[in-house]
Order: C-alpha cells, then sequence, then structure tokens
C-alpha cells in the first residue's frame, strides 16, 4: 500500500509542480493607506449574504455586512452587532431585538428592523431558493413557509417599530445567537433590492452595513473593499482597503505569499507546501470544525443502494490519504467532528476490503455477477482534491477492480453540478455554520437545502427533527447520535477527514486570531475560522522592518 501513496504522490507533483525561486515584491507603495492583501480562493458564487456558499464567499461577505450580532473573532464566539442589547423570553422562544440607532447602509440610509425582516422573508420564501433556508427552520412557521403551506408574512419575525424586532422560535434553540451571526443572518438593504432585484449585488447598485464596502469586483481576479464611513463602528476600524484576490489554484496562491504579493492566506493551503511550511513561523495551524467528504448521488444507480456505498466507503483507507496530504488532517471514521460542542459520537464506520468484497457480491457486482460500471469523482478544481481523488481512486481499482474517472470543474460550475444531480460521486467540504451536531446532521437531512446526495430516510428524518426540539442535553445527545448511526449504517456521504485551519499570515498583521502559534495555544481562535476584518490593522513599522525599508 506505501508504494500506492508514492506513486500517486509522485503523479501529483508531477501536475501541480514544485514552487522554486520567486521573486521577492518590494513593499507595495499604499500612499499612506493601510491595505491588507487576502488570498480568498476561489471566486465568491454571490455577494447576497442569503445565498452565500462555501469559504470564499464567507470571508468575503463577513467583512462587508453586519447582523443582529457579529462574530468575535478571538474566540468564535458573538458580540453585538447592528443590534445594541436584546432579552429573551423565560421560555426561550421569543427573542427581542434592540437596534442601535446610528446603524446606517453604505449609501447613508437607516438600518431598521425592516431591513431584517425583508431579508428573513426573503431567505425562507421559495422562489429565493437559498441554499441556507433550513437554517431558518427554528424560526416559528419558517419550514411551512419554505414548503409553501403558509405565506411569508406568517413567519416568527415582527416589526415592532423601526428599531426593534422580534423574532418567536418553534422551540427553545440554545445555539440561536450562534446562528444570528452567520451570514445568512446578516441584513440586507431593503430599499436597494426593492429597485434592483436580484441584480442588487451588482457593482453599481450594490449597498453594505459592515465596516467595509465593495468599490472593484474583477471576476477572477480581485474584489477590492474600502472602509465604510457609514458604519456604526468606524472609529474602531483601523484598515483602509482590504483586496481578496480570487484563484482556484493553490500553487499560484502559495507563490504570491511567498514573493510577499499579500498578507493573509486563507485555510486551505496547497499541500506542496508541506511538510516545509511547518518550520515557517507564518504557519499557522488550528482546530477546525470541519470535515471533507464524498457523496453520493442516491438518484443514480449503483449509487442508489446502500450496499454499494457502504462497500466503496470501507475499501478506502484514511490513514494513507492523510498520510499523502502530509497537513495534519484527521482520518474521519465519523460524520460530526470533534470538539463540536456537547456532541460525543457513539458510531464508526468500518475499513474492511473483504467486506467490501462481499458488498459489492451482494449487491450484484463482482464475482459472479455484473461488472461494476466505470464510476466519475467530480471535484472543484483544486491541487489537493485532485490528489485526493487519485489515490481514492487507485485504492478502488486495486481493492475492488473499480474502474474510476477524475473530472474537475470551476467552483460555480461545479456547485450547479452538485444541487442539480450532474455527478455520481462529489468531493464535499462543510464548515459547520455554528458548533453544534445540528449543522452536520442537517447535511442529510432530506429537505436540507444542502443535501445534494437526494437521499430520504423517514426515521432519520424523524429523529433530526425532533433533537432541534429537546433541551435536555442528554437526551438530545442520545437522539443525535442515534441519527448518525443511521447515516453512517447507510452511508448517502463518505467522510475522509476532519479539516484543520492551515493559514499563512504575515508578522505585521495584527489584533486578528490566530495570527502566530501562541494565539493558538491560548485558545485564541474561531473553530470556524471565519475571517473577520473588523478590528485588524498592519503594524507599519513592522512591515517595513519585514521589507527592510528604513
Amino acid at each position: 500500500m506505501k508504494s500506492i501513496v508514492i506513486l500517486c504522490l509522485g503523479l501529483c507533483l508531477l501536475l501541480t509542480g514544485c514552487p522554486s525561486g520567486e521573486t521577492k515584491y518590494p513593499m507595495p507603495d499604499d500612499k499612506g493607506k493601510m491595505v491588507l492583501r487576502v488570498l480568498n480562493g476561489a471566486e465568491a458564487a454571490t455577494l447576497d449574504p442569503i445565498k452565500r456558499e462555501g469559504t470564499p464567499g464567507t470571508s468575503m461577505l463577513s467583512n462587508i455586512f453586519e447582523g443582529l450580532v457579529r462574530v468575535n473573532n478571538k474566540t468564535g464566539g458573538y458580540l453585538p452587532g447592528v443590534a445594541e442589547r436584546w432579552e429573551i423570553s423565560e421560555d426561550g422562544t421569543t427573542y427581542t431585538f434592540f437596534l442601535r440607532k446610528d446603524a446606517k447602509w453604505s449609501d447613508g440610509k437607516p438600518v431598521t428592523a425592516n431591513d431584517f425582516l425583508s431579508t428573513y422573508r426573503r431567505a425562507v420564501d421559495p422562489i429565493t431558493q437559498s441554499r441556507n433556508a433550513s437554517l431558518y427552520f427554528v424560526i416559528k412557521n419558517a419550514r411551512a413557509v419554505l414548503k409553501n403551506e403558509k405565506k411569508t408574512e406568517e413567519l416568527g419575525v415582527f416589526v415592532v417599530d423601526d428599531y426593534t424586532l422580534k423574532i418567536e422560535l418553534e422551540s427553545p434553540t440554545g445555539y440561536f445567537m450562534s446562528l444570528l451571526s452567520l451570514v445568512p443572518f446578516y441584513a440586507t438593504p431593503k430599499h436597494v433590492i426593492d429597485k434592483h432585484g436580484n441584480a442588487w449585488t451588482e457593482l453599481e447598485n450594490i449597498v453594505s452595513n459592515g465596516p467595509f464596502k465593495v468599490v472593484l469586483r474583477r471576476r477572477n481576479d480581485r474584489t477590492e473593499v474600502v472602509k465604510n464611513e457609514n458604519y456604526w463602528g468606524k472609529d474602531e476600524v483601523k484598515l483602509d482597503k482590504i483586496i481578496f484576490f480570487t484563484t482556484d489554484n493553490g500553487e499560484t496562491r502559495l507563490r504570491m505569499f511567498r514573493a510577499n504579493a499579500a498578507d493573509y492566506h486563507v485555510t486551505g493551503l496547497a499541500s506542496s507546501a508541506y511538510p516545509g511550511i511547518k518550520n515557517n513561523p507564518e504557519w499557522v495551524m488550528a482546530p477546525y470544525l470541519g470535515i471533507y467528504y464524498y457523496i453520493f448521488n442516491t438518484k443514480e444507480a449503483p449509487f442508489d443502494n446502500a450496499k454499494v456505498r457502504k462497500a466503496i466507503s470501507m475499501a478506502i483507507d484514511r490513514e494513507i490519504l492523510a498520510e499523502v496530504l502530509s497537513i495534519g488532517y484527521i482520518p474521519a471514521k465519523f460524520i460530526v467532528p470533534p470538539r463540536t460542542a456537547g456532541y460525543k459520537t457513539a458510531a464508526s464506520l468500518e475499513e474492511n476490503v473483504e467486506k467490501a468484497k462481499q458488498l459489492l457480491k451482494e449487491a450484484g457486482y463482482g464475482e459472479g455477477g455484473k461488472k461494476f460500471p466505470t464510476m466519475t469523482i467530480l471535484y472543484n478544481t483544486n491541487e489537493n482534491h485532485q490528489k485526493v481523488a487519485i489515490v481514492v481512486s487507485d485504492m478502488l481499482k486495486r481493492n475492488l477492480g473499480i474502474d474510476v474517472k477524475i473530472e474537475n470543474a470551476e467552483w460555480k460550475t461545479y456547485l450547479d453540478r452538485r444541487r442539480h444531480g450532474d455527478y455520481q460521486v462529489a468531493r464535499a467540504g462543510w464548515i459547520g455554520d455554528y458548533n453544534d451536531a445540528d449543522s452536520f446532521l442537517e447535511l442529510m437531512y432530506s429537505e436540507s437545502e444542502n443535501n445534494d446526495t437526494f437521499w430520504k430516510h423517514k426515521k432519520y428524518d424523524e429523529l433530526f427533527l425532533k433533537s432541534r426540539k429537546i433541551s435536555t442535553p442528554e437526551k438530545r445527545l442520545a437522539v443525535m447520535q442515534e441519527a448518525e448511526k443511521i447515516a453512517l449504517d447507510e452511508m448517502p456521504i463518505m467522510p475522509i477527514y476532519f479539516y484543520v485551519a492551515d493559514t499563512l499570515v504575515k508578522p505585521y498583521v495584527k489584533n486578528f486570531y490566530p495570527s502566530n502559534k501562541k494565539d493558538v495555544e491560548q485558545g485564541f481562535y474561531d473553530l470556524q475560522a471565519r475571517a473577520v476584518f473588523r478590528d485588524a490593522y498592519i503594524d507599519m513599522e513592522e512591515k517595513k522592518k519585514y521589507f527592510g525599508v528604513k
């Protein structure tokens, strides 16, 4: 098996190349302005918060919009945002938010409770087709609205006055405030959307209420944002501008950082950086609430058969995969990641080639049965995803005799194909929107917009919905554990490894967490690794020393 690793790793390096002899850029002349350059990964699919998809969009939107509460970058918790205070009813089902009167949109118009009401109604309106709609299901009637069983006006969100918003929940939800810190709950400008419709996010129309506003959007190159002078907390914002560079190519991003063309590299370094990067003081690795996995299109044979899905999973050696990537990823034998608050898994998948062969035989393939059809693995363009697909393909061929094709697509096309079921097996990853097992178990819920497997299981759905109504931690844990067992037995998704947040940060970037190894040791990091730069600044004297400028 070790020979497979060496062969595949050699092939991958041949395909991606290794950086060498990069030119070092001089210190940029920013005309005395404090400019942060960020390597943000792929192009954000949208700038509409309620339609947010993937890490690239989250990083950008977290800096240009704001919700009732905002992310505490140091702890991963939340702080007052547009709402300066709130009250919670004794039974935990009614939240009343009091909005600050100095919160404004970047065009100077006030942010009001009506902006939040229209945003939340738009999020659950079936016409919108937001993939984040199920996050709202804790709000009264949200699920019924999405299913066209109730009108959007019946959603449990009410405007008391311009600066007071009331939200009613289906049942007490301990993580509700964490939900509100997520991008899909950020306010969107009703007055602009009413005027421009879906075109409201175009550069000439977009306005935002966060610490920064968009001034340039050059697709597949960069998005530039500048300090929003109408932001209520503008005096706390030190950066004048952020440039988000967008490229799918991890090697390009790595070369740009090494050449000093950027100050921060979001999580997801090219695997060729390892293991040498571990000696670089600019490299930071922190725990991450995320999982890398493959999804099966359960509407399409032979992946509509759970025995086939389990056989493929059993034939994969996750320790080998982790070794190939050399990053520190943790092999995933279950779905809900370690460190998830209040959760401990009670199940584990099995790796066993002989049992895998037997399952395929029972499904009618292999010895005495049909030849298993060639299967295709779809992934979004990225060197790491390519390497995983190559190694998985080799394992399936060697262990089960399955021929595998691998196919890549750019980010937006890849998302569209997954959403419309135009795939057999596809790479996927999920970062917990909030620190609760619910965020991961929701992926297999049949009515979730994030369930691209199209798997439906009555008992699983019942358990998932039941867990959302239980307030006793021990009882809720048992129900969620039972649901995870069903998912692992049916295998609509195949866990591969748990992420770590591997980033690169220049030493002159300050008040951003984690920006060094000491921050991680002290527990100063966000398990969701949201790159929020509201409070960050650049130590200009340290930057000059870094570049050798007197």
